[in-house]
């Protein structure tokens, strides 16, 4: 389990954001070819307000992982620096 979460954590920010964007990507098109639930919203509307919110999570963590790849202050930086006990 720790070397998959290396993985991750060691995974460059241009390859996590393009990850989110396939993720994003097929998950529209599943869901345009066929929904699960038809409701009567603006897709649109509540993308936008999506989009919003997911450039404010990128921002912090690209602010947080610019700060962690600094010095780390005796502070554990990877899941496999920090121990449970």
């Amino acid at each position: 389990m720790a070397e998959f979460l290396d993985f991750f954590e060691k995974m460059p920010a241009w390859q996590k954001a393009a990850w989110v964007f396939v993720c994003l990507s097929a998950g529209w098109t599943l869901e345009g070819a066929r929904p699960l639930f038809r409701f009567g919203y603006g897709k649109w509307s509540h993308a936008r307000a999506n989009f919003a919110l997911l450039a404010t999570a990128l921002t912090i963590n690209a602010a947080f992982t610019a700060r962690a790849s600094g010095a780390s202050n005796g502070y554990p930086t990877t899941v496999s620096d920090c121990s449970i006990w």
